[in-house]
Parts: C-alpha cells; sequence; structure tokens
C-alpha cells in the first residue's frame, strides 16, 4: 500500500486523457480531461445524470446504477469525441472509517530516501488489522527526525529514527466490490476509487488552511461528511 496518487498527474502518463467520474446519491456527474506536456488540465468533455439505485452511498438496484452510470458517461464521451475505458471513481458512504497510527523505524544514521517512507506506510498498512474493510488512502500528516517533530519533508535528512504519523480510510470491502462490479459492468476500468470528501478537502483548501487547520463540510442529499 503507497500513498494516495489521485491528484498526481505523471501516474497517468501513458494516457494525455483522464476521465473522472462522481457517483453520488442524487446525481452523478463525468468529467473528461485532456493534460498537455505541461501537465496542464483541460476539461473536454462532462456529463450529468440523475442517480438511481444508490442511496446513502449503499447500492440498492444495481441496474438502476448501472444505467445511470451509463447515460452519465455516454453524454460526457459524445462532448469529448472521446471513448474512455480507466476512470477515477469518487464515492462516499456511511461506512467510511479513519485511524491515525504512527510508526518509528530505524535509520542507523542513513538519509531518509523514499524507500524508507513507503516502509513506513506499508508495514502500518499490513500490521494493521483491517478485518473485512479496504483500504483506500493512506495519508502521513506528520515526520520526526530523532523525536524531532514537525518535520514536512524527511528526505535527504540524516538520522537514526524516523518516525510517520498517518491517516487510514477505509470502507467496507463489500460495499467496494459492488461499486466495482457495477463500474465493470459498464465496460469500464477503475483506476482510483477515491473518498469523495478527501478529494474535495485536497481541491479546495490552501496549503495555509491545511496546516492551520479548518472544519470543511461536504454536503450531499442523503450524506454529510465533515
Amino acid at each position: 500500500m503507497v500513498k494516495s496518487s489521485f491528484l498526481n498527474y505523471s501516474y497517468f502518463s501513458k494516457s494525455p486523457i483522464i476521465a473522472a467520474l462522481d457517483i453520488g446519491s442524487s446525481k452523478i456527474c463525468c468529467l473528461i480531461a485532456k493534460i498537455d506536456k505541461n501537465e496542464t488540465l483541460s476539461i473536454i468533455g462532462a456529463g450529468f445524470q440523475e442517480s438511481k439505485g444508490l442511496v446513502s452511498g449503499v447500492i440498492t438496484d444495481m441496474i438502476a446504477l448501472e444505467n445511470s452510470i451509463r447515460n452519465c458517461v455516454a453524454s460526457a464521451e459524445k462532448m469529448a469525441s472521446v471513448r474512455i475505458r480507466k476512470i477515477i471513481v469518487g464515492f462516499s458512504t456511511e461506512n467510511i472509517n479513519i485511524e491515525n497510527l504512527n510508526i518509528e523505524i530505524d535509520l542507523k544514521g542513513a538519509v531518509v530516501g523514499q524507500g524508507d517512507l513507503d516502509r513506513a506506510y506499508n508495514f502500518l498498512s499490513e500490521k494493521h488489522n483491517m478485518g473485512n474493510r479496504s483500504i483506500l488512502h493512506v495519508i502521513p500528516f506528520q515526520y520526526s527526525i530523532d523525536g524531532n517533530k514537525g518535520v514536512k519533508s524527511p528526505i535527504g535528512m540524516f538520522g537514526d529514527k524516523l518516525g510517520v504519523e498517518i491517516s487510514i480510510i477505509s470502507s467496507d470491502s463489500n460495499t467496494l466490490k459492488n461499486l466495482e462490479n457495477v463500474v465493470k459492468h459498464c465496460d469500464l476500468e477503475i483506476d482510483e476509487i477515491v473518498y469523495t470528501p478527501y478529494a474535495t478537502g485536497v481541491s479546495l483548501l490552501s496549503q495555509e488552511e491545511k496546516e492551520l487547520g479548518v472544519a470543511l463540510i461536504d454536503m450531499g442529499s442523503t450524506l454529510t461528511s465533515v
């Protein structure tokens, strides 16, 4: 398990086209964007459709939801004049759980590299017993070197101990399996499932607001997240 990559454009460098699908209880939105060589996004297609078969993030009618998704994606494809196969799915459910975990790993005086951070993320994710839950995001929010907290980016620093604090966002596994199944029936492959309130915070809040701390309220037709 590694950190979420849904906002890292280089993750999608194999294709200049990115498609995103936001599945809510009242409406479904699909955006298709093109990335230029400067990693600038340009929206080339958009589709909107009334959502049927989903209540509070729980699928109640697979066929109805499939039809809603198909119609929404088709509208966006028609505007963009492209056919998409892979898509990022934004999703929210009442079965979400957020936990904060921490770990300290030995560096033995070596310089911190990305491999050390990945080792810490993987260890925490694998050690933590998720039961019947699946991890959506592993989000680091604080580092420390030899007990000195407040380190924003430890890469390139020397030390004996690296401390990592992360937040793990997880969802009920069966809920995600049902979501993956209905999207697959629409002849689409999921690149990544994103917890919508998290994506909203990343896109709307400034760096200063994230560091100072704010309350962001994401209000939907059946779910409200803070």
